[in-house]
């Protein structure tokens, strides 16, 4: 085969696989995700450690208040769903961005925030917060399980 088919067929497969990359993405995605709490607060990084190990209890609660079992499902139509643990459900569009490697979630009333996709499989979703430039949260790797 000559040179330039070579180069042109290597091409066109790179294309075809990053095509099929990231519908893949997209396709594990479109589930209904529930956050482990504890795994996201076992795997906080040792600065964050320290700052949610000083704080006082009541406030700890809050948190994991705020966590446990909130879920976050994300439809086949560009829509996502957020119940909270609490009852409360937040719903709005969610699209990916920078390469399929940041999922972009706007609410209903336009505010939006980008969670960078640390680790996707078929059963785990583990999502970092982007810098925001409006402060840091205190859990920097929110860790999903797939129902």
């Amino acid at each position: 085969m000559k040179p330039r088919y070579m180069i042109g067929l290597l091409l066109v497969v790179f294309s075809f696989s990053q095509t099929i990359s990231a519908q893949t993405i997209q396709e594990q995605l479109m589930a209904t995700w529930t956050c482990d709490y504890q795994a996201s607060i076992d795997n906080l990084d040792v600065e964050n450690k320290a700052t949610f190990d000083a704080m006082p209890t009541t406030l700890k609660s809050s948190i994991e208040q705020s966590y446990t079992d909130q879920k976050i499902t994300f439809g086949n139509d560009g829509v996502y769903t957020q119940v909270l643990a609490n009852g409360n459900s937040v719903t709005g569009t969610w699209q990916l961005v920078d390469n399929d490697s940041v999922i972009k979630i706007t609410n209903s009333a336009g505010y939006s925030i980008s969670q960078r996709i640390v680790t996707l499989t078929s059963t785990q979703l583990i999502l970092k917060l982007e810098d925001t430039g409006m402060g840091k949260g205190i859990i920097n790797n929110l860790y999903f399980t797939k129902n």
